[in-house]
């Protein structure tokens, strides 16, 4: 058998392409790549935390099926795997086990193996997770009283939306309305926009391709001094990073997720901060700030809000 952690990065680069926005890997492409090369690894692979990782992802494409024979063999795997960790109790990992059986609809499972988190430590299944309180009451004869929680006030989960129609190929699904968070000059969250912020959102909307043209002329120039960093070789760099010769090639490799407007003290625009995935650093990403449609820095994520 191969060594595990050779194994397990082959893994990983498969599912990075897997992600990659002009991929054409299909969700059976993504199991049987997994268990072709699960049965490679020798056990090794059950003492790694990315070995978990893994697992859960089975958990997820056969849940998503509802082929409940194969979670139950996978289940075996997680086993396997918490033994060979030892670094959590088993009632967390029943808990862990309970929960993808209720994603995957089956609900008798997931009481089972919250019944066994419950023998255990009846507390954590409750303080963790009173949502499934019902499933499990329902399932059992237990008639364990919810501890009292203090009343929170609920966050806005409102989200503001900016229609950038000429970024289409640079978002996902070609979906336009990207999102956007605003920030005052010492970076703290703002609910409504202040006058900076309503003027720095009239010029975005109104500067669309010279600003994405900008973005893409200064990230051409950036990419070359990336490629020898990241150091991708043979189908690997064609698939995360081959060459560009074109900006506008940028549209199979890039996704612009957040906008972030910052307001700048004593300036009449704001920063505008992108963060976007790319293929060559799915943990990364990569980030642009921009003031006034020029471009001041490219990076990692944290340059899209850092300034």
């Amino acid at each position: 058998m191969a060594q595990a952690t050779e194994i397990l990065d082959e893994i990983s680069t498969f599912l990075s392409k897997v992600r990659l926005k002009n991929s054409k890997l299909t969700n059976q492409d993504t199991i049987d790549f997994i268990e072709k090369k699960w049965k490679e690894a020798d056990d090794e692979k059950y003492k790694l935390h990315h070995g978990g990782i893994i697992i859960g992802r089975m958990f997820t494409e056969y849940g998503n099926i509802k082929d409940y024979d194969s979670m139950e063999r996978w289940m075996i795997e997680s086993d396997l795997h918490h033994q060979g960790m030892q670094n959590h109790p088993a009632y967390i990992h029943n808990f862990y086990k309970g929960r993808c059986w209720y994603l995957a609809d089956n609900k008798e499972k997931a009481s089972e193996c919250f019944k066994l988190c419950y023998d255990e430590n009846p507390d954590y299944l409750y303080e963790n997770a009173s949502s499934y309180y019902e499933l499990f009451r329902k399932q059992t004869d237990e008639s364990y009283e919810l501890p009292e929680q203090e009343e929170v006030e609920e966050e806005s989960d409102d989200v503001n939306y900016i229609d950038l129609k000429d970024w289409k190929a640079f978002t996902d699904n070609g979906d336009t309305n990207i999102c956007y968070e605003l920030f005052d000059a010492d970076m703290e969250d703002c609910d409504e926009p202040n006058e900076v912020h309503k003027r720095g959102l009239k010029f975005l909307q109104d500067n669309q391709i010279e600003i994405l043209n900008s973005i893409l002329k200064e990230l051409k120039t950036a990419y070359t001094k990336f490629q020898p960093i990241y150091n991708y070789q043979g189908q690997d760099k064609e698939d995360f990073m081959p060459d560009i010769n074109e900006p506008r090639e940028f549209a199979k490799l890039i996704s612009v997720y957040t906008i972030y407007l910052i307001e700048k003290e004593g300036a009449e625009q704001p920063l505008i901060g992108f963060l976007f995935g790319c293929s060559w650093d799915d943990e990364h990403g990569l980030g642009v700030m921009t003031h006034e449609g020029r471009v001041n820095d490219i990076g990692g994520a944290d340059v899209a809000f850092c300034c």
